[in-house]
């Protein structure tokens, strides 16, 4: 069921965080009416809906503009932000083009897509940006495509500020940019369908106050043409991913990348395909817990570098991979319930490097298959703990 938004805070209305763009180029058309349709020129203070260049700001207390407009004119920046009872943009046909777009800016701001309609963001949309803010983007259709580098799609920008996305149909695009859910504030996102594009990376928890959280119930995740891959937890910031159905198809997956970073990825169904490299714990901590599902990828690292630790829990569903547990850090492996095979004539690799400890806790039900490979514990003068308890090793 969709989640309904209301809108409540003090007012406080500021431009101070918009995109600076010149006078002679812009200007600041700002909506006065209530509910209405965009192309109602008597609703804008310039006396027409805003034209190419310009800065269309939707600040009016508890504002629902429905967008239409068949000139489609390449917008500098859209805002949709108030702070006492918020403002809504409603977009179900046409295309909305524009260099910037702030959904909360310091206040509250909810933008709904659908039907056929199509968003086009040149450059940054910022869902949530400063602190004390709220926004929130609901696609249920059309198209939503991205351009703008680093930090294009950003939820929770500031400290303190919070930004949602949920993604219920049509496509989302990111063309060679990158996406930050929860920056250093809060970021959610929510995918029950439709196609979440990468071409770049998306991280979730940026800096040491951000946190980040993508929910996938069902849908696409998937790199495109550009390549994709996922990190949870960059610089210091904390990122969680659920995955209980729907696909994920990326180049490469890093949970707890730099130090203080923690990075948890939980798959309780549905399938998960990395063509590159899985590093559960790269300079931080990362914990992958696999209770169902098929999880395929090219190699599996826990515990890349010193000070990274990487765990993974195994109890249920199948991994495929290579894999190195305790590269040259430290790495868990807990497999009691789930079946591992180690693929392609590959190795399991327990402290790979002379800095690494790797552990691998075989019992209960699980199954651990070794094939055409060789299990080798210690390669580089690393560390191996354990290698097996009580469960079923094959070496094929």
């Amino acid at each position: 069921m969709k989640r309904k938004w209301l809108y409540y805070g003090i007012m406080a209305l500021s431009l101070a965080v918009m995109p600076v763009r010149s006078k002679a180029l812009a200007a600041d058309n700002y909506w006065l009416c209530g509910s209405d349709q965009w192309d109602n020129g008597s609703c804008w203070s310039l006396g027409a809906q805003p034209g190419a260049g310009d800065n269309a700001l939707l600040n009016a207390p508890g504002a629902t503009v429905d967008y239409v407009s068949a000139s489609n004119p390449t917008l500098g920046y859209v805002e949709v932000d108030e702070s006492l009872y918020g403002s809504s943009l409603n977009q179900t046909q046409d295309t909305l083009t524009t260099d910037y777009m702030t959904v909360g800016n310091v206040g509250y701001g909810g933008y709904n897509l659908s039907g056929t309609g199509s968003l086009v963001v040149n450059n940054n949309l910022t869902v949530g940006a400063s602190t004390g803010s709220f926004g929130a983007v609901v696609q249920s259709g059309g198209s939503v495509s991205i351009s703008g580098g680093y930090g294009a799609l950003t939820l929770g920008r500031d400290a303190g500020a919070y930004g949602q996305y949920e993604l219920w149909g049509g496509t989302l695009t990111l063309v060679g940019s990158e996406e930050y859910i929860g920056e250093n504030g809060a970021g959610y996102f929510y995918q029950n369908d439709g196609t979440h594009e990468l071409n770049g990376v998306m991280y979730l928890g940026v800096q040491a106050t951000g946190y980040g959280y993508y929910e996938l119930l069902n849908g696409t995740l998937t790199a495109g043409a550009g390549g994709g891959s996922i990190v949870l937890g960059e610089w210091g910031g904390t990122g969680v991913f659920n995955q209980s159905g729907g696909t994920v198809a990326v180049n490469d997956i890093t949970l707890g990348r730099q130090t203080g970073a923690n990075g948890t990825y939980n798959l309780s169904y549905g399938d998960v395909t990395v063509s590159g490299n899985t590093i559960v714990g790269d300079y931080g901590t990362g914990t992958f817990n696999q209770s169902a599902g098929t999880n395929t990828t090219g190699s599996l690292v826990l515990g890349q570098n010193v000070g990274g630790t990487g765990t993974y829990n195994l109890t249920g569903g199948t991994l495929n991979d290579s894999a190195i547990v305790g590269d040259a850090g430290v790495g868990i492996f807990n497999n009691s319930g789930g079946t591992h095979n180690v693929t392609n004539d590959e190795d399991l690799i327990l402290g790979n490097q002379s800095t690494g400890v790797g552990t691998y806790n075989l019992s209960g039900s699980g199954i651990l298959s070794v094939n055409m490979g060789n299990t080798i514990v210690g390669k580089q003068h690393g560390r191996s703990l354990s290698c097996q308890r009580v469960g079923l090793n094959r070496h094929l």
